[in-house]
């Protein structure tokens, strides 16, 4: 295996090697000076001093290797960083060895608001000691976790509202959720339906269900907001009936997705298959929320 030299220490070894040429002839002399039976150090002073020396030799190292920034990364790994961003990602760039390109920025979020605020007309932006009556408690509660922050900005202006911790730096986890949401409205609408169908192949004895990508496609008794799938079921059996047919096969499609049916995420018990077809969000259990072991194939669990 061969590991390659880390940039910072190309960067950091002139300097450190120029350190220790400096360092050697004092260190010489002082080691001359010391003979033995003429000076004899206690153990807290050879650690005293074993420790002044590493200190400074770190301190230089620190210093060479930077410029930092204030989060405390060096200035160079972001401009390392700035280069590779037209390379794309897994996500967008296509198959391996294809050719580099930068995603599309997403839709703007300003539209979808509007849209979904037609009914209700012009509302005016509430006023930052309103938004922290209502918020300041919220965040203020341990139960959400060690750190909380939240920002709120007036879309129609850009004026911040509300701030908590708002120049804390976050690592994103399921609030990237919040950008797919906003591009899946902006593209087809808000009032899109999704929809799961059963469709009968011509001159066949075949029903064929179709997966649409509805994630809240449900085989348990309905609730709101959830697509039931024994609904379905019994609309296809009326439907089958006034043909008068009694016996047919079932199959199912999931040609709706393309690419790959495993989460980039990788192998996780509790991440279903990526399918546009599946019940009860691929649940091995009769939990609604929270963890759990999800189906290795949804859409067949779907069609049985």
């Amino acid at each position: 295996m061969v590991v390659p030299e880390l940039r910072a220490w190309r960067t950091a070894r002139p300097h450190l090697v120029r350190v220790a040429r400096t360092v050697k002839p004092h260190v010489a002399r002082v080691t001359r000076a010391v003979r033995p039976g003429a000076v004899r150090f206690t153990t807290p002073q050879l650690t005293a001093v074993a420790a002044t020396v590493g200190l400074a030799l770190a301190a230089g190292a620190v210093t060479v290797a930077g410029p930092w920034d204030s989060t405390g990364q060096r200035t160079a790994e972001h401009d390392w960083a700035a280069s590779r961003a037209p390379e794309g990602g897994t996500d967008h760039a296509g198959a391996a060895g294809a050719a580099a390109t930068a995603p599309r920025p997403a839709p703007s979020a300003a539209s979808v608001l509007a849209g979904l605020s037609r009914s209700t007309g012009a509302v005016p932006a509430p006023a930052e000691k309103a938004l922290k009556s209502v918020l300041d408690p919220l965040l203020d509660d341990s139960v959400l976790g060690a750190r909380r922050t939240a920002v709120v900005v007036d879309v129609a202006t850009g004026k911040r509202l509300y701030g908590k911790g708002a120049d804390e730096v976050q690592t994103p986890a399921s609030t990237t959720k919040i950008a797919t949401a906003v591009a899946a409205l902006a593209a087809p609408g808000p009032d899109h339906r999704i929809t799961t169908r059963t469709v009968l192949e011509p001159d066949t004895k075949e029903v064929v269900l179709v997966g649409g990508g509805d994630p809240t496609l449900t085989a348990r008794k309905v609730t709101d907001g959830w697509a039931s799938l024994r609904t379905l079921a019994d609309r296809t059996a009326a439907a089958l009936k006034s043909r008068h047919m009694k016996h047919v096969t079932l199959s199912y499609d999931t040609s709706l997705y393309t690419g790959p049916v495993l989460h980039p995420i990788g192998v996780n018990e509790n991440i279903a298959a990526v399918t546009p077809l599946m019940v009860d969000e691929g649940r091995l259990d009769d939990t609604t929320s929270g963890t759990a072991v999800r189906a290795p194939d949804p859409a067949a669990d779907a069609a049985r």
